[in-house]
């Protein structure tokens, strides 16, 4: 798979084993393991090198069940300014399936 083909929060992650095997895997932001459950101790390889394709296979099982399912979406919080009006602060990101994403722009 191209690394091209990530989403965010995701990215390609390899220590230069991976890198040299083309076995690089996929990360995820804010985790200290990749999708097959591999620790990420060394440096990332796979990125400073800008190693193109992820091979390891584990991690593309896992991916292609999240593939499809998992979108960024903008959390926004209705608040109150001192004069009680309303007003729109955006808070972060969250993931939601495709599914509940809909369901939510639709009601």
């Amino acid at each position: 798979m191209k690394v091209e083909n990530l989403k965010n929060p995701f990215y390609h992650y390899g220590n230069k084993g991976a890198v040299w095997s083309n076995e690089t895997h996929i990360a995820s932001s804010g985790s200290n393991g990749t999708l097959c459950g591999t620790p990420m101790l060394a440096t990332n390889w796979a990125r400073i090198w800008e190693h193109p394709t992820i091979g390891c296979p584990d991690c593309l099982t896992k991916w292609l069940e999240l593939e499809g399912y998992i979108l960024e979406c903008d959390i926004k919080a209705v608040e109150f300014d001192e004069h009680n009006r309303p007003f729109y602060r955006n808070n972060g990101k969250i993931m939601l399936s495709k599914r509940a994403y809909e369901y939510a722009v639709a009601n």
